[in-house]
């Protein structure tokens, strides 16, 4: 059989199990007596043996059986475990991690994971000479059927709902059960696995003289099976988990593309009829509008990943460098759950890497500083996604030393970055001074730091994708960097509002309210307003935008459009809401100096470009 087809959900079943097995030795390593760290990082190489074997990956199958045997024996008692085996463990997880991909290119043989093995092996059986791995089809899964063996035992199979190119995975499950025997009586059949009629369950006789739990165990390592019934009763497989399709981000894309346009060809549509008063015309197109609307939701819906897909890839990087520079340090990890569009999702890994990196390497202290300071020796960084609206805000907070303000100041005068007689007057001016491209605190170059790419990277990887991201930091009491992101870089309701003749769009989630003010001079630079009995803080749009006649409007009373991000409030005075509306935001490419509220630009139904305004610079 060709397993070629194979070799994509090997990938990414691989890449799924290996960051599992990450995660479960830092929880091992905490907790070195726990016994779940040490069963699940064997079932998940266990997985990854049976499936290298399957496919003909015999350095893989070789180095995940070793591993496979070592954490048995820690399991059965017969290792006790200690920092030296849990290293050995980190290393040949990252040998596999490493090995997956040229495998799949057809160079598994030249894996160079023979002194891997050998250690592991040392572990395990010392002084004795490791038995060799037939890692074939009919290999170290093979059990002979002889005279007497049971004949035809039904096995009914069904993946977990939602699993990933199921038909290939319930192909997975038969080689997998055909390394045991013979397999026959398949229903559904094989043809049918790739095409909607497949509903994730199978049922198929085997016959072979395992038992029933090795039977299991077996099927089990093809992944994302949810229940193995072994048995001489089986009814007829049922349908019941909804239908399944693998669908590629391009497609979305594309998807997404086409409905981003029926948006505006919606809104020009919806302009025109308004000009004509047509009753049935304009139900018509309110209908269209609202299929539209549908359209829109489902796409951007279709697109949402948890943010969890790129924080569970940090806690490993992180443990790694922190016994690098010989510090502790504690990473916990909040939000998980919250989703993003996969292509904002995409780019938030470098980024985070490098503020994860530099609260490592420039935050946290030593141990023996961080008592000396009354301080617990293991550090702490908090990495917490939360949603806001249609925003999504992520948090990366540590309980380090801060950010030293005055040598910052001193490193930067020395270097040219600052004026002599200059000062940094906040946190914001801190953020943009780091965030020049080669300026570092560090005084040496490392291979941890010191070149001058790290908050420049965060904040031109950040704003590529609509983000925003802003600095709060305390001498002695640790630094924080929140990075606020548009929840999808598709459609947004807007409100639109104009100052003279231009228009601008103000994402209609951030809008708590409208109302009228007295214009003020005080709006120019951002003061106090009387609003509804009260006190708010206001500023004049046409003031922020530069507009020249402002001052003469100074005593009308205008719009004011209340924004709220988080528990921060401000008003917005305009000169007329015009209403709201769906847009398609697009990132602009900003020269140097362009206002840090200003979000992006859109296309109205009219063809006219406006541009969309950011709420949280604002407030």
């Amino acid at each position: 059989m060709d397993l070629d087809k194979y070799v994509a959900l090997f990938l990414a079943d691989s890449r799924e199990h290996l960051q599992q097995c990450n995660a479960l030795l830092l929880d091992w390593e905490r907790s070195p007596t726990s016994a779940a760290p040490v069963a699940g990082l064997f079932r998940s190489v266990h997985t990854i043996k049976g499936m290298a074997a399957t496919l003909g990956y015999g350095q893989l199958a070789s180095l995940s059986h070793a591993l496979e045997d070592l954490l048995a024996e820690v399991r059965d008692g017969g290792l006790v475990p200690n920092s030296d085996l849990l290293d050995l463990c980190f290393r040949s997880v990252d040998a596999l991690e490493a090995g997956i991909e040229p495998a799949v290119e057809g160079q598994d043989a030249t894996l160079e994971i023979d002194d891997m093995v050998a250690a592991l092996n040392e572990v395990v059986r010392p002084g004795e000479e490791a038995p060799e791995v037939d890692v074939h089809r009919t290999g170290e899964f093979a059990i002979p059927v002889g005279i007497g063996a049971p004949v035809g035992r039904p096995v009914r199979v069904t993946l977990r709902p939602g699993a990933e190119m199921a038909g290939a995975r319930a192909a997975l499950v038969l080689l997998k059960a055909e390394l045991l025997g013979k397999v026959s009586a398949v229903f559904p059949p094989r043809d049918t696995f790739h095409t909607p009629v497949f509903g994730g369950e199978l049922t198929f006789r085997l016959t072979t003289s395992a038992t029933d739990d090795r039977i299991a165990e077996v099927i089990r390592g093809a992944g994302d099976v949810l229940t193995v019934t072994v048995g001489d009763r089986l009814a007829a497989p049922t349908r019941t988990m909804g239908r399944q399709v693998r669908v590629t981000l391009e497609r979305l894309d594309d998807l997404l593309n086409q409905v981003s346009e029926l948006v505006v060809a919606s809104n020009r549509l919806t302009e025109l009829v308004e000009q004509h008063r047509d009753s049935p015309l304009e139900d018509a197109v309110g209908r269209v509008a609202r299929l539209v609307a549908e359209a829109q939701s489902s796409v951007t819906e279709a697109r949402l990943a948890p943010v969890a897909e790129v924080f569970d890839r940090f806690p490993r990087p992180i443990r790694d460098l922190a016994r690098e520079l010989e510090k502790r340090v504690a990473i916990i990890i909040e939000g998980g759950d919250i989703e993003l569009d996969r292509s904002i999702l995409d780019e938030l890994g470098d980024p985070l890497l490098h503020l994860l990196r530099n609260a490592v390497d420039h935050g946290l202290e030593a141990p023996a500083e961080r008592v000396a300071a009354g301080k617990p020796p293991e550090g702490r960084i908090l990495l917490r996604a939360t949603r806001e609206q249609n925003t999504v805000l992520i948090m990366v907070r540590d309980d380090g030393r801060g950010i030293d303000r005055p040598a910052v100041e001193i490193k930067a005068r020395s270097e040219g970055f600052l004026a002599h007689d200059q000062a940094l007057a906040d946190d914001d001016a801190l953020l943009a001074l780091l965030g020049k491209p080669g300026f570092s605190t560090n005084v040496e170059v490392t291979g941890v730091s010191g070149r001058g790419v790290g908050i420049d990277v965060v904040l031109t990887g950040f704003r590529a994708i609509g983000g925003r991201v802003t600095l709060r930091t305390n001498p002695g009491a640790g630094t924080t960097f929140e990075l606020r992101l548009p929840l999808t870089l598709a459609i947004v309701q807007a409100l639109l509002v104009t100052v003279g003749a231009e228009r601008y769009a103000l994402p209609l989630a951030f809008v708590a309210e409208t109302g009228q003010v007295e214009r003020s001079p005080d709006q120019a630079k951002g003061g106090p307003i009387s609003y509804r009995g009260g006190s708010l803080q206001g500023i004049a749009l046409d003031a922020l935008v530069g507009a020249s006649e402002w001052q003469q409007r100074v005593g009308h009373r205008r719009p004011v459009v209340v924004l709220e991000t988080g528990h921060r409030r401000i008003g917005l005075v305009v000169d007329t809401l015009v209403g709201r509306q769906d847009i398609v935001v697009e990132p602009v490419d900003a020269p140097r100096g362009t206002p840090p509220w200003m979000n992006g630009a859109a296309i109205l139904g009219d063809g006219l470009p406006i541009l969309v305004l950011d709420p949280a610079a604002l407030v």
